[in-house]
């Protein structure tokens, strides 16, 4: 049956909570954080059957989790594969990490934990069906299905079956049993795992944090200036640094913070206001700065500074 979930038809401030249950409601327990959420606007259209859902998504910017808590309030051998139409994200399962952008398919297992961050917001489908297929290449391999599948080969045929049954959500439901056969068939052929990251990857990913480290004052550093000097493209660092277990802006912000801390203690910049030291490291405002630095540390700038340089 047709389903249809909509921000814009909840008051303003309940529009973030209405939509962690709607997807809830549609899929399975998960966890959502943004940046804000009393802006928070998102849109879903669902069909399919028990064995294979599907659907449109559209929503702002958020963070997606599959977590401990969720896993053991419903399981049910669910995998994820969501065709991104627009946008990009990092996705995280287990130890790995992985960059995605439009045209690529993430393939997330349900059953373990797992986080998509969409910091741009993000149109895509997604496709919930039974697991069995695709854990059949874990269980012969050995290793992990990979978590993004390419717009290349197997991955090209993949992504033309998911978008195709998002063409006609209102009748997809007439053929969600036969799409639970084909489609993780499909999945679990593009999936198997690829050769690991290459030398020329390993060896990009420390150019970029060495160049991170030599321009952090920069307060424009980001992806688009280190793709610009190092002379590849921006989806080339993301997927180098992923390759890593790091995205470009957690680690640009982590380098900003060890900087920080680090003149904290030092004598020499004792009289500089703590706001000073952080636009030294790069940092846009104060308020941005004391809010990260929080989050990082447990409290405030100021404090962990008079804390750091007392005596005793």
């Amino acid at each position: 049956m047709l389903t249809v979930f909509d921000t814009s038809d909840v008051i303003r401030k309940d529009s973030f909570a209405y939509w962690r249950e709607s997807v809830t409601q549609a899929y399975l327990p998960l966890e959502f954080e943004s940046q804000s959420q009393a802006d928070f606007q998102g849109r879903m259209v669902k069909n399919g059957c028990d064995r294979l859902k599907v659907s449109r998504v559209c929503s702002s910017r958020s963070i997606v989790a599959r977590t401990a808590t969720c896993i053991a309030r419903r399981a049910n051998g669910y995998f994820f594969a969501d065709l991104l139409l627009s946008g990009s994200g990092i996705v995280r399962q287990g130890d790995r990490t992985a960059f995605a952008k439009a045209g690529d398919v993430i393939v997330v297992d349900t059953n373990q934990k797992f986080s998509l961050d969409f910091s741009e917001g993000v149109d895509l489908v997604c496709v919930g069906f039974d697991g069995s297929a695709v854990r059949r290449i874990v269980a012969h391999t050995g290793n992990p299905p990979d978590l993004v599948v390419r717009d290349k080969a197997a991955g090209r045929l993949v992504a033309a079956y998911i978008s195709g049954l998002a063409g006609d959500l209102e009748t997809v439901g007439s053929i969600a049993d036969l799409a639970a056969d084909q489609l993780p068939a499909l999945v679990a052929r593009a999936a198997a795992p690829q050769a690991p990251s290459t030398m020329h990857m390993a060896s990009l990913a420390i150019r970029i944090r060495e160049f991170v480290e030599a321009e952090i004052g920069d307060r424009d550093l980001g992806a688009k200036r280190i793709a610009a000097a190092l002379g590849v493209s921006r989806s080339t660092v993301y997927e180098a640094m992923a390759a890593q277990g790091l995205t470009v802006a957690g680690f640009i912000r982590d380098c900003r913070l060890r900087g920080c801390i680090a003149e904290f203690g030092s004598a020499n910049l004792r009289d500089l206001p703590t706001s000073a030291v952080a636009e030294r490291w790069g940092f846009r405002d104060a308020a941005a700065f004391s809010r990260t630095f929080k989050r990082m540390a447990g409290m405030p700038p100021g404090e962990f500074r008079r804390r750091l340089t007392s005596p005793g």
